[in-house]
Protein backbone atom coordinates (compact mmCIF):
# COMPACT_ATOMS: atom_id res chain seq x y z
CA UNK A 1 0.00 0.00 0.00
CA UNK A 2 2.85 2.62 0.88
CA UNK A 3 4.75 1.46 -1.68
CA UNK A 4 1.47 2.34 -4.44
CA UNK A 5 0.99 5.68 -2.75
CA UNK A 6 5.26 6.39 -2.95
CA UNK A 7 5.35 5.38 -6.56
CA UNK A 8 1.90 7.22 -7.66
CA UNK A 9 3.57 10.56 -5.71
CA UNK A 10 6.57 10.17 -7.70
CA UNK A 11 5.24 9.90 -10.98
CA UNK A 12 3.21 12.66 -9.95
CA UNK A 13 6.07 14.83 -9.17
CA UNK A 14 7.37 14.18 -12.21
CA UNK A 15 4.35 14.99 -14.25
CA UNK A 16 4.01 18.11 -12.63
CA UNK A 17 7.94 18.97 -13.07
CA UNK A 18 7.73 18.09 -16.76
CA UNK A 19 4.61 20.75 -16.79
CA UNK A 20 6.78 23.34 -15.18
CA UNK A 21 9.89 22.96 -17.52
CA UNK A 22 7.32 22.79 -20.67
CA UNK A 23 6.17 26.11 -19.50
CA UNK A 24 9.55 27.45 -18.88
CA UNK A 25 10.42 27.05 -22.43
CA UNK A 26 6.69 28.46 -23.78
CA UNK A 27 7.57 31.35 -21.82
CA UNK A 28 10.97 32.03 -22.67
CA UNK A 29 10.17 31.98 -26.37
CA UNK A 30 7.59 34.48 -26.36
CA UNK A 31 10.11 37.08 -24.05
CA UNK A 32 11.99 39.74 -27.10
CA UNK A 33 15.70 40.59 -26.53
CA UNK A 34 15.09 43.70 -24.29
CA UNK A 35 18.81 44.69 -24.97
CA UNK A 36 17.00 45.54 -28.98
CA UNK A 37 13.98 47.01 -27.60
CA UNK A 38 15.82 49.50 -25.12
CA UNK A 39 18.26 50.01 -28.52
CA UNK A 40 15.33 50.99 -30.34
CA UNK A 41 13.58 53.52 -27.96
CA UNK A 42 17.15 54.93 -28.07
CA UNK A 43 16.98 55.13 -31.84
CA UNK A 44 13.96 57.06 -31.20
CA UNK A 45 14.89 59.20 -28.64
CA UNK A 46 17.29 60.52 -30.72
CA UNK A 47 15.93 60.66 -33.54
CA UNK A 48 13.19 62.70 -31.17
CA UNK A 49 16.13 65.15 -29.68
CA UNK A 50 17.21 65.84 -33.79
CA UNK A 51 13.70 66.48 -34.64
CA UNK A 52 13.90 69.77 -32.46
CA UNK A 53 16.79 70.98 -34.46
CA UNK A 54 15.14 70.83 -37.97
CA UNK A 55 14.69 74.08 -39.61
CA UNK A 56 10.41 73.34 -40.23
CA UNK A 57 7.70 74.79 -38.74
CA UNK A 58 6.99 74.26 -35.54
CA UNK A 59 3.62 72.60 -35.93
CA UNK A 60 5.51 69.83 -37.84
CA UNK A 61 7.89 69.35 -34.99
CA UNK A 62 5.05 69.20 -32.64
CA UNK A 63 3.48 66.44 -34.43
CA UNK A 64 6.34 64.81 -35.45
CA UNK A 65 7.19 64.31 -31.68
CA UNK A 66 3.62 63.32 -30.85
CA UNK A 67 4.05 60.50 -33.70
CA UNK A 68 7.56 59.60 -31.80
CA UNK A 69 6.44 59.71 -28.53
CA UNK A 70 3.45 57.28 -28.86
CA UNK A 71 5.90 54.88 -31.14
CA UNK A 72 7.41 54.36 -27.98
CA UNK A 73 4.77 54.29 -25.36
CA UNK A 74 3.28 51.28 -27.94
CA UNK A 75 7.00 50.22 -27.81
CA UNK A 76 7.44 49.73 -24.29
CA UNK A 77 3.16 48.74 -23.65
CA UNK A 78 3.32 46.34 -26.28
CA UNK A 79 7.41 44.61 -25.43
CA UNK A 80 7.79 45.11 -21.40
CA UNK A 81 4.06 44.58 -20.84
CA UNK A 82 3.57 42.05 -23.12
CA UNK A 83 0.64 42.84 -24.72
CA UNK A 84 1.52 41.88 -27.68
CA UNK A 85 1.16 38.13 -26.98
CA UNK A 86 -2.18 39.07 -24.59
CA UNK A 87 -5.82 39.67 -25.58
CA UNK A 88 -6.36 42.63 -27.90
CA UNK A 89 -8.53 43.71 -25.31
CA UNK A 90 -6.05 44.88 -23.62
CA UNK A 91 -4.10 46.73 -26.25
CA UNK A 92 -7.28 48.38 -27.04
CA UNK A 93 -7.86 49.54 -23.87
CA UNK A 94 -4.20 50.83 -23.20
CA UNK A 95 -4.21 52.40 -26.73
CA UNK A 96 -7.34 54.29 -26.02
CA UNK A 97 -5.47 55.57 -22.51
CA UNK A 98 -2.51 56.80 -24.78
CA UNK A 99 -5.19 58.67 -27.38
CA UNK A 100 -6.79 60.37 -24.52
CA UNK A 101 -3.21 60.91 -23.01
CA UNK A 102 -2.40 62.63 -26.49
CA UNK A 103 -5.45 64.49 -26.40
CA UNK A 104 -5.05 66.13 -22.60
CA UNK A 105 -1.10 67.16 -23.60
CA UNK A 106 -2.73 68.56 -27.03
CA UNK A 107 -5.44 70.69 -24.47
CA UNK A 108 -3.07 71.90 -21.99
CA UNK A 109 -1.02 73.03 -24.94
CA UNK A 110 -3.71 74.91 -26.18
CA UNK A 111 -5.14 76.34 -23.03
CA UNK A 112 -2.01 77.33 -21.74
CA UNK A 113 -0.94 78.83 -24.99
CA UNK A 114 2.24 76.31 -25.24
CA UNK A 115 1.28 74.93 -28.72
CA UNK A 116 2.67 77.38 -31.62
CA UNK A 117 0.60 79.58 -32.86
CA UNK A 118 -1.78 79.76 -29.96
CA UNK A 119 -2.26 82.56 -26.99
CA UNK A 120 -2.97 81.59 -23.68
CA UNK A 121 -6.59 81.19 -22.87
CA UNK A 122 -5.91 82.80 -19.17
Amino acid sequence: MQADIRSEIAAERRRVVEEARAAVEHHKKHHPNYVVVGIWLFIITVVEVAVVFLPIGLWPIVVSLFVLMALKALGVLGYYMHLFSDAKTFSMLMGGGLLIAIAMLLSFGALFGVLPGMDPVF
